[in-house]
Order: structure tokens, then sequence, then C-alpha cells
């Protein structure tokens, strides 16, 4: 998905533009550039699945350390293709003190795992 107002691409599950840069106030502000495939199993696939917790929680307009620190530890201890740009990124996610830099640092994460899934 891009967000043309932040020029930031996401990664979502669902045909529902859920932008998690902007939250609630431009939900639906949004498209879909290209679709990527799910991982499967694997250690991909946790990795995958703690970070669409932050794009949903971040589209709610919720600031959810846990989910953070659930996605840093999957990058940290199951890896990833790409696993150090994705460590460092998780670690600045990690470090976000409340939503909006949360959004700024997800920017970064979220290019990454475009990247690592494959949808360069």
């Amino acid at each position: 998905m891009y967000c043309p107002m932040t020029k930031a691409y996401w990664v979502q599950s669902g045909a529902t533009v859920a932008n998690p840069f902007v939250g609630k106030e431009m939900l639906d502000c949004g498209s879909e550039k290209k679709k990527v495939s799910s991982p499967g199993e694997g250690k991909l696939a946790e990795v995958t699945a703690a970070y669409l917790k932050i794009q949903t929680t971040l589209s709610d307009d919720k600031f959810d350390k846990d989910a953070i620190a659930a996605f840093a530890k999957a990058v940290d201890t199951r890896g990833a293709p790409g696993n150090a740009e994705l460590k460092k990124s998780a670690e600045a996610l990690a470090a976000a003190k409340d939503i909006k830099q949360a959004r700024e640092a997800f920017v970064g994460t979220s290019a990454l795992m475009i990247k690592v899934l494959g949808g360069n």
C-alpha cells in the first residue's frame, strides 16, 4: 500500500485500506501498489505477523509497546532475510516514546519488510 500524504509504503493484510501513518484521521488514505506473497510458515511468517500487529494498532491510533517489543523480539530471535537492517529498524521502532515517533520509525521498518517480502 502507498500513502501519498506521507509518501510511504506499508504492508497490510486484507483489501480495506488501513493507513498506519495517519491513523483514523485519514484511515483510507492510500492505494494498493503491489501484492506480496504471504511468507507461509517459519521465521519470516512470525516476523511478518508481528509487523502486521503493529500496522493494525497504528492504524487504530494506538501506541502498543508490547506489539512493538514482540516485533523486535521476533526479528532478533527468529531472524529474517536482511536481518541486520531489519534488526536496526526494529530497535529504532522499539525506542519510540509515543505514537508519532512510532509512526516515523514504522516508515523505515515498512520499507524493509517490503524488501524482505520480495516487494522491492
